[in-house]
């Protein structure tokens, strides 16, 4: 974890939330922050790729986790850490095949940390079954 990182990714992570449509009208919901904990937990414990793909499936999540696939991609874009042509799968594959995956989970590990603490930038939607 990369403190300075995290922090200058904030504003980025802010920006995206509402971007990829978790935020709306200054509202978001509970269940995505838990995602984004469950999804560096995936990352930590098990594999990146393995992971983003999990997330990139609706499935029978109560939100759309696609949502934060795309917020974590859009991060590492506005840094310039991801090509603006790549998606965060195809990065992170590229990345494991040239031998750098520890350098690029760290990168997609800080951006999920700085989204989860942009999120109480927001008010927080506890309702369960709001939409």
């Amino acid at each position: 974890m990369n403190k300075a990182r995290i922090e200058t990714w904030i504003p980025s992570a802010y920006d995206a939330l509402t971007t990829v449509g978790i935020a709306e009208k200054g509202i978001v919901k509970k269940s995505f922050r838990s995602q984004i904990a469950s999804f560096g937990a995936s990352v930590t414990m098990g594999s990146l790729i393995a992971a983003i793909a999990f997330f990139s499936e609706q499935n029978s999540a109560k939100v759309d986790r696609s949502k934060l696939i795309a917020a974590i991609q859009a991060v590492l874009q506005a840094d310039g850490v991801i090509p603006q042509s790549k998606t965060l799968y195809d990065w992170a594959r590229d990345e494991r095949a040239a031998g750098r995956a520890v350098p690029s989970r760290d990168a997609v590990l800080d951006a999920a940390i700085a989204l989860k603490l942009a999120m109480n930038l927001y008010q927080l939607d506890v309702k369960e079954g709001s939409k």
